[in-house]
């Protein structure tokens, strides 16, 4: 349920491009064409993706494959309580917020080789991480945001470090790697 909460969250759903459930659902939770043909809610990508910041802000469990990863932060987290569950929700929509705040429509986008900007699940996944590690920084980080923005791009323009960070890698070293990565190139902006 938390999961399915998260993903539908307005500003979740504006940066993945997936039309607002609000406006295309029924209270029933029937959902028109638009939200039906959508790739990311068709194929249950959107929750992956909030399940994947919460298996993966955990440095121990980055160990296995993905799957296994995910699996695990399921099983840990089956019978969290109320408060266990508004702190969930509290630290995703924050850190979301926070990534926004900082990296405006360009969050979790890259410039691909024809200069559109591209939304990339892996870059997604080490922004929201190294924003979760570097949560205390965060008056920082919103002041020094343009350094942020500057970093985190000088990072993804190294060719062997965008292979890690935007590639296709989805190892528990990669995962490891990316989060590191991110997190080193962002803390160094303030």
């Amino acid at each position: 349920m938390l999961i399915n909460i998260l993903s539908r969250e307005p500003l979740f759903t504006a940066v993945w491009d997936i039309p607002p459930y609000d406006q295309h659902s029924d209270r029933h939770g029937n959902v028109d064409e638009s939200l039906r043909k959508n790739p990311l809610y068709r194929r249950m990508i959107d929750c992956e993706l909030v399940l994947r910041f919460f298996a993966f802000r955990k440095r121990s469990n980055i160990k296995g494959s993905v799957r296994s990863m995910l699996d695990r932060c399921m099983a840990e987290n089956m019978n969290a309580k109320e408060p266990e569950i508004n702190a969930f929700i509290k630290d995703f929509r924050s850190r979301l917020k926070l990534a926004h705040d900082i990296f405006g429509k360009r969050v979790f986008r890259y410039e691909n080789e024809k200069g559109d900007l591209e939304v990339s699940q892996p870059l997604y996944d080490g922004v929201m991480v190294a924003l979760d590690r570097l949560w205390d920084s965060r008056a920082n980080l919103i002041s020094a945001k343009t350094r942020v923005v500057e970093k985190v791009e000088r990072l993804l323009g190294n060719e062997a470090k965008f292979e890690i960070i935007v590639g296709k890698p989805n190892t528990a070293k990669a995962v490891q790697e990316r989060m590191d990565l991110l997190t080193q190139a962002i803390e160094s902006a303030i």
